[in-house]
């Protein structure tokens, strides 16, 4: 399961101690339990169909963040191409209400070089039934905000409010 819930006084995970695939308790305060979040970083490379194919069996109840850099249009069509290749495993935010789908407009720091609009990638995300978030990967702009939400509803959708 892509989140794992933890007894608040299971002494044998120690939540200050994460690691890139753990998330610690201040995303979830409001639940008063300790989770670890698992993140794969996946290519959307054809070689890797096998790798995400596992993952999107295994992702329900659950969700995942799709990144796109704002400054790259090819990006933002490899997402889009992404997207529709997780629906045709059924994971969709729209096809599966048990799956929480966060769109993720990185590099937000470069406007400058911006050739995605911001409205472009909210339609998209609206048009899907998306979380959105702009974000910068570079300072950590709206990165924490993001995850939150992302596993706040994941949480919620589980039934764990």
């Amino acid at each position: 399961s892509p989140v794992d819930i933890m007894d608040n006084h299971d002494k044998s995970t120690d939540a200050s101690t994460n690691n890139k695939n753990n998330i610690s308790t201040n995303y979830v305060d409001d639940f008063s339990l300790n989770i670890r979040a698992n993140f794969w970083d996946m290519s959307g490379d054809l070689e890797f169909l096998h790798v995400r194919s596992e993952f999107y069996e295994n992702c329900i109840p659950g969700g995942f963040v799709l990144v796109y850099d704002i400054c790259d249009r090819k990006s933002f069509a490899e997402m889009q191409e992404l997207y529709k290749e997780a629906e045709g495993y059924g994971v969709s935010a729209v096809l599966n209400r048990n799956c929480t789908v966060c769109l993720c407009a990185n590099k937000m720091d470069k406007q400058k070089a911006r050739l995605v609009s911001e409205s472009e990638g909210r339609i998209f995300a609206s048009a899907h039934g998306l979380l959105y978030y702009e974000v910068s990967a570079l300072n950590g702009k709206n990165v924490d905000q993001m995850f939150q939400k992302l596993i706040k509803k994941v949480l919620t959708t589980m039934g764990i409010n």
